[in-house]
């Protein structure tokens, strides 16, 4: 396997045809990626296609603490992205994006961060490292949302009632 800098990864796959001529083609994928968890899958039923594949473009983009910065900048890059991947055939729109993001807070999946512009994808749902590095963002996560009394919506399995009590 070789990797280079665009995160891509290839294997050659040596390929015999029926009149005896060998050849080699060259597969390429990613060689980095975001472990979703099972405990997601009732959730992604609650939102649209369009939705999930913002929310998966906004995990390719978060950094190692789950944080992603979602701007103009960002919201033209996934409609471009949108554009190329579908040859044009798929369409979101920029007003569509508000939407989007106030379901996947309805929803659990983002979180607005306490302290920053910046928001959270939910942890408990998907994550760029290891479980211990895992466990740790969400404890301070929780930490931080409860010590400021802001919503642990999608952070717990209870209700806030039940958590307090």
């Amino acid at each position: 396997m070789k990797k280079n800098k665009d995160n891509y990864t290839s294997i050659n796959v040596k390929i015999s045809t029926t009149n005896k001529l060998k050849f080699e083609k060259k597969v390429r994928f990613k060689s980095d990626g975001v472990k979703m968890y099972f405990n997601s899958q009732h959730i992604f039923c609650e939102i649209s296609p369009k939705i999930r594949s913002f929310y998966i473009f906004l995990c390719e983009k978060m950094d190692v603490k789950n944080r992603v910065y979602i701007d103009h900048l960002l919201k033209q890059e996934f409609l471009d992205y949108i554009s190329n991947i579908t040859s044009n055939t798929k369409y979101f729109k920029l007003t569509n994006f508000d939407s989007a993001i106030k379901k996947l807070k309805e929803v659990g999946l983002l979180i607005k961060d306490t302290s920053r512009i910046n928001y959270i994808i939910n942890p408990k749902y998907a994550f760029r490292g290891n479980e211990t590095a895992r466990k740790n963002l969400l404890q301070n996560i929780l930490n931080d949302r409860v010590n400021k009394k802001q919503p642990l919506t999608g952070l717990i399995d209870t209700t806030e009632d039940e958590f307090y009590d």
